[in-house]
């Protein structure tokens, strides 16, 4: 297993491509195809890995070689509980979402090790993202009109 602060140059190029920024040097290079960024070895054409997101959904997939299902993915789940008002002594209903990071174990050791490397960046930048929202909520007033107020929860899984 590789260690997560044991490549910097590999870290990089994965928050690279968790960021969707082109990278043309180095070994590792990342190109956009599409709607895809593809990290590919210098001077070949063959994609090593693929990355698909949407900011909006927040969903995150990563992709090896041509496999068709995804090394890291985010599962989300919204919990609804009942919460008693003390001023209106009435009960609200208030949605806490949880964002599960699954990443895969695969045969290869250094495939599950980018992987889990993958991951963490990801919880990372949700969790970046999340305070972003809330904090953006808490300056505009707005936070009294959000169903979600608390900050949700988010694990990285190995499967």
């Amino acid at each position: 297993m590789l260690k997560q602060d044991s490549y910097p140059v590999l870290e990089n190029t994965l928050g690279k491509l968790l960021n969707k920024t082109e990278k043309d040097w180095g070994y590792l290079q990342i190109h956009k195809v599409e709607n895809t960024y593809a990290v590919r070895l210098s001077g070949t054409t063959d994609t090593i890995l693929r990355f698909l997101s949407n900011e909006n959904t927040r969903s995150y997939r990563l992709f090896w070689y041509r496999r068709p299902h995804p090394s890291v993915s985010i599962q989300s789940r919204t919990t609804k509980n009942q919460v008693l008002d003390p001023k209106t002594k009435s009960y609200k209903t208030k949605k806490y979402k949880t964002y599960q990071v699954s990443c895969k174990a695969e045969a290869n050791p250094l495939e599950s090790s980018i992987n889990r490397i993958f991951a963490e960046l990801v919880r990372v930048q949700l969790v970046e993202l999340i305070q972003a929202r809330i904090d953006e909520l808490n300056r505009t007033n707005q936070i009294e009109t959000e169903d979600t107020l608390e900050s949700p929860v988010v694990t990285v899984v190995q499967q």
